[in-house]
């Protein structure tokens, strides 16, 4: 009896015997593998880390500007200094865009029209320049007046001061309209004469210019904005 017990137990005691053998390697195995997964996990956070630090200073790089010449061609500068000053024809252009900033008292933008005509003006000139325009009561005068702005330049004149500064003559008319039934009209002329000063291009200062002095006449008001001299 005892004899047929231990020969069906045999097999059994074998299997356990075989695994018992067996199981050190497969601990090994799975330390091994478990190893190889941390592994992974640590390149995994490393490779984050890397991409979350390259975004961070791919976002305080200036921002890329495009420049188009005479001929339409743009040309692609990956920093924010421009090789080169700006052209002529940028001054003209920015002068045409920053006096109808500057000069529009539409009845919805107004305020952030002035806001951007003056970010592109020297900082000496900005408070200056603002307690101007609340001291006149010109935009109290319109703060209610439901009308929409347009801006003509009819002439501009570009001279050359030195290399890094450039003179514009404009002259034009202002027209207001309006935007109820009656579209009744009222039209003034305008003349200026703006002092500019080349400054890097960035996504704020494309051209490459800034208002540095102007002396200027529009409507009923007139302001001059030139370089204070001191003493003696």
């Amino acid at each position: 009896m005892s004899e047929n017990a231990q020969k069906t137990e045999s097999p059994k005691q074998a299997l356990a015997l075989r695994f018992r053998h067996r199981q050190p390697e497969i601990w090994t195995q799975a330390f091994e593998a478990n190893r190889r997964v941390w592994r992974a996990c640590y390149a995994l956070l490393g490779l984050l880390g890397l991409s979350f630090a390259l975004n961070i200073v791919q976002a305080g790089r200036p921002a890329n500007v495009i420049l188009v010449d005479k001929l339409g061609r743009a040309e692609f500068y990956h920093e924010a200094a421009s090789p080169e000053p700006a052209q002529d024809y940028e001054a003209r252009q920015f002068a045409d865009d920053w006096l109808k900033l500057f000069l529009s008292r539409d009845a919805i933008t107004a305020k952030e029209d002035l806001a951007r005509a003056l970010t592109l003006m020297h900082p000496s000139l900005q408070g200056r320049l603002r307690d101007k325009l609340i001291a006149s009561g010109e935009l109290d005068k319109l703060r209610d007046a439901f009308v929409h702005t347009t801006i003509r330049c009819a002439e501009v004149k570009v001279a050359r001061v030195a290399t890094d500064r450039v003179q514009v003559d404009v002259s034009g008319t202002r027209t207001f309209t309006a935007l109820d039934s009656s579209k009744k009209q009222l039209s003034e002329p305008f003349k200026f004469n703006l002092v500019l000063d080349a400054v890097p291009r960035t996504e704020h200062t494309p051209n490459g210019l800034i208002v540095r002095y102007l002396t200027g006449s529009w409507g009923n008001e007139t302001v001059e904005q030139t370089e204070e001299r001191g003493p003696g």
